[in-house]
């Protein structure tokens, strides 16, 4: 008898579980594949984020060691720059918790850092030329009218932003000490011009200084003819209707100084 033979039940339900089996091989090993592969990629992904790391944390180190090696930075920004160090203990632990997108936060907060103490750094230098020039100036036009500087200017701190203050005396015992600010504010106190102390309009005691007025209005007059631009003086106890008062603080104005050579620090 003649035909296709026949397949017994058994037959046909091993030849279904062979499928099977081979089905349920081909899902693992594709899962197997894609689980390989998405290990392959991550291994990829953290060494090309740790390289990149690692490249910021160079670049932040950089960055801070160039921030110390400026003078100018160094002189006038001291506590940014120490805040600014701690950065690299941060971003180093970041790295080694490969917090990666953490160093390169700390970089763009380091480069934000620097810019800002760059400007403050060139105003305070700017500042501190032109104090350097206030104080010159004052001293050769005291010097003109017989004020003789008893001792050289002096800091009043170890600060970078400190005032300085010189003392002189003419002939007859009189005496200015000039104290300069560094954001320009101009301070006298004269003694032994025989200033006194006389009654108000509103019967308050205050000094009559008819020599000490127009001596500082005449140091006023002659830094300005040297390109040093002082607004005018204000009194300690200025009684508005006779003017009687003693000299004591002398601001500057926005004006800069003329045709002057600024010194470094």
């Amino acid at each position: 008898m003649s035909g296709t033979p026949k397949c017994s039940q058994a037959q046909l339900d091993a030849q279904r579980r062979e499928a099977l089996r081979r089905e349920m091989e081909r899902i693992a090993a594709e899962e197997q594949r894609k689980r390989e592969e998405a290990a392959r990629k991550e291994r990829e992904r953290i060494a090309k984020a740790t390289k990149q790391a690692n490249q910021d944390l160079t670049e932040l180190k950089a960055l801070i060691a160039g921030t110390k090696a400026d003078n100018l930075l160094s002189y006038w920004c001291k506590t940014e720059i120490q805040s600014l160090e701690s950065q690299i203990t941060e971003a180093e632990n970041s790295l080694k918790q490969q917090e990666f997108s953490q160093i390169k936060t700390l970089l763009q907060q380091a480069k934000n850092q620097q810019k800002e103490m760059l400007t403050k750094a060139q105003e305070k230098q700017q500042h501190k030329e032109e104090q350097t020039i206030y104080v010159e100036t004052l001293q050769e036009v005291l010097d003109d009218m017989g004020f003789y500087t008893q001792k050289v200017p002096t800091a009043t701190s170890s600060a970078p932003d400190a005032q300085i203050t010189f003392v002189t005396e003419n002939s007859l015992g009189e005496e200015i000490e000039v104290t300069v600010g560094l954001e320009g504010k101009v301070e006298y106190v004269a003694e032994g011009f025989g200033d006194k102390q006389e009654d108000s309009f509103d019967g308050k005691q205050i000094k009559s200084c008819p020599k000490t007025i127009p001596t500082l209005l005449k140091v006023h007059e002659k830094a300005e003819e040297k390109g040093v631009i002082l607004t005018p003086p204000t009194w300690l106890d200025q009684d508005p209707n006779r003017n009687l008062s003693e000299a004591e603080s002398l601001p500057k104005n926005d004006s800069k100084p003329k045709e002057r050579t600024r010194n470094s620090i």
